[in-house]
């Protein structure tokens, strides 16, 4: 497998990344937000061996991250160009609830990881894993 056989397509958060970093404020930020905490699953690239799979987390500006995607397609991709895995293999991918990935997300910070960075190289959108509670209860689904 090469890069140019995963082919991660633009989707909805794209733009409401680039309209939330072109004029921040509740009216850009508060669609994005909405949307990612709507999400039924988070997609991650993943490290380890199974059954110990975990998302890949990073460095970015010298901070901690684990780095999430809005779709498999973008996690796979990601994996490849960061070469997570080796050349030819398909790369593991954790699909979570948002619930469970919220919590998958706060155990990294025993890893150094400080946030969560949704879909690194398109909209790049972040938010501190100590937030990650609050931010699901304001801006996701009501519960069921």
């Amino acid at each position: 497998m090469t890069e140019g056989d995963l082919r991660a397509e633009p989707n909805e958060f794209d733009a409401l990344a680039r309209a939330a970093k072109a004029e921040p404020g509740p009216e850009t930020l508060e669609p994005l937000y909405r949307a990612t905490f709507g999400l039924d699953r988070w997609y991650f690239a993943a490290v380890g061996t199974f059954p110990n799979l975990r998302a890949f987390s990073g460095l970015v500006e010298e901070v901690g991250y684990v780095m999430a995607f809005t779709a498999r397609d973008r996690a796979e991709h990601y994996a490849v160009v960061q070469g997570i895995v080796p050349e030819g293999q398909r790369p593991p991918i954790l699909a979570l609830p948002r619930a469970e990935a919220i919590q998958h997300c706060l155990g990294q910070q025993r890893l150094g990881a400080t946030g969560v960075l949704f879909d690194d190289g398109w909209g790049n959108w972040r938010f501190p894993l100590a937030q990650l509670p609050a931010f699901a209860a304001q801006f996701g689904p009501p519960p069921a």
